[in-house]
């Protein structure tokens, strides 16, 4: 039994809050989740991780769930930030993360399960950035906890299953790991 799937490319560049945006106009109301993967890394995930990540938001009760990685700190890319209940709350820059003198963050992966109706009534609350002009979806992260319902964490357990693919040499690095 496999869901319906809706592939969406944002003609308009407008990041990958409003792709979701745009994939979920005809989205049946009584859907229950909603997967969502992002077109450069999505080919890396096993079916198992995938499965995992399916079956272990029935047992959270959270309105989203995001995946995360743990990995060496590189580039630009910050990491996850946590409060002391060990809930997603926001982001650490790099900077930050060089001043906390940590060798590793946990990176959120571009693969996120929502509660259909929960998503629906916060697309209008994701954040624009002022520098891309792009809609964040990761803003949902500190929406929810600023709203009490903050979303759970699904950690890949095998790093080599996410690689952002953003430049040709990150494309030869994810298909060496793939």
């Amino acid at each position: 039994n496999i869901p319906d799937v809706i592939i969406v490319q944002d003609p308009f560049f407008m990041g990958a809050g409003h792709a979701l945006f745009l994939g979920t106009l005809s989205t049946n109301p009584e859907t229950k989740y909603i997967l969502t993967l992002y077109g450069d890394d999505s080919f890396l995930y096993t079916q198992n991780t995938l499965k995992k990540l399916l079956s272990s938001i029935s047992n959270n009760h959270s309105v989203f769930q995001l995946t995360t990685v743990k990995k060496k700190i590189i580039g630009s890319i910050g990491g996850l930030k946590r409060n002391t209940e060990n809930q997603p709350i926001g982001f650490y820059t790099q900077p930050e993360l060089i001043d906390l003198k940590a060798e590793y963050a946990e990176i959120v992966c571009g693969c996120f399960l929502f509660n259909y109706k929960w998503l629906r009534n916060h697309f209008h609350k994701i954040t624009k950035s002022q520098t891309s002009g792009e809609f964040i979806l990761t803003s949902l992260i500190i929406i929810a906890f600023n709203e009490g319902t903050p979303a759970s964490v699904f950690e890949i357990e095998n790093p080599n299953e996410w690689n952002g693919v953003n430049t040709s040499e990150d494309l030869r690095e994810a298909k060496i790991k793939k």
